[in-house]
């Protein structure tokens, strides 16, 4: 693998896990609209790295007593106001690794989560210090592949690798023209990543060292 220009991180199953929370921002949603659901973070699990609008799909098949986009923007809102309090799990290795990538390349993140879903993460985590630039699907509706595009042109990049933990991150980071890394301890599986890790660690140690 030649050395890239910057590299680019998925959020969900690769920086952190926090699917526990997020069920409780789906069913705390759900309270403030006048009715109850049971979203759990087993539920949630396979329907990482999705648009929320496809989860919401997958989780209220039926539909739900007010339409998608009212549920979405309240959602949203309750996710701006949580998420920063409550959090998630840093996975192994993550934030000294991250500051440690952070002396080598520019980091990025790109995340099919809402407008403020990366925000979130950074202010509960105090990362922001780590990372250039980050986009989202909430902010532009885009597709993975897409955001990455656009985060590179507007960052002045020709090469990235992008780093996440599903099939669906490696074909939307191939669409897009670029390498893409597998981190194996995550929420999915991969059969054709460029390369890939067991530890976030390794994947510190790899590139950092990449000449």
């Amino acid at each position: 693998m030649m050395r890239p220009d910057c590299l680019i991180f998925d959020m969900d199953g690769t920086l952190w896990d926090a699917t526990d929370s997020y069920a409780r921002t789906w069913n705390e949603t759900s309270r403030r609209l006048g009715f109850e659901s049971n979203v759990t973070g087993r539920s949630l699990l396979s329907l990482m790295g999705k648009p929320l609008a496809d989860i919401f799909d997958s989780l209220f098949p039926e539909g739900m007593p007010v339409d998608k986009e009212t549920y979405m923007m309240r959602l949203m809102a309750v996710e701006a106001e949580l998420m920063p309090l409550i959090g998630g799990r840093l996975m192994d290795g993550v934030e000294q690794g991250l500051r440690r990538l952070a002396r080598h390349y520019p980091l990025m993140m790109v995340s099919n989560c809402s407008a403020t879903g990366l925000r979130n993460f950074l202010a509960y985590t105090k990362l922001h210090d780590c990372f250039v630039d980050t986009l989202t699907n909430g902010e532009t509706r885009l597709p993975k592949a897409e955001n990455i595009q656009l985060i590179m042109r507007r960052n002045g990049a020709d090469s990235a690798v992008y780093v996440g933990d599903t099939q669906h991150d490696c074909d939307e980071t191939h669409r897009a023209g670029q390498q893409f890394a597998f981190v194996e301890y995550g929420f999915g599986r991969c059969a054709d990543a460029d390369i890939r890790f067991a530890t976030f660690t390794r994947l510190v140690n790899y590139f950092v060292t990449l000449k």
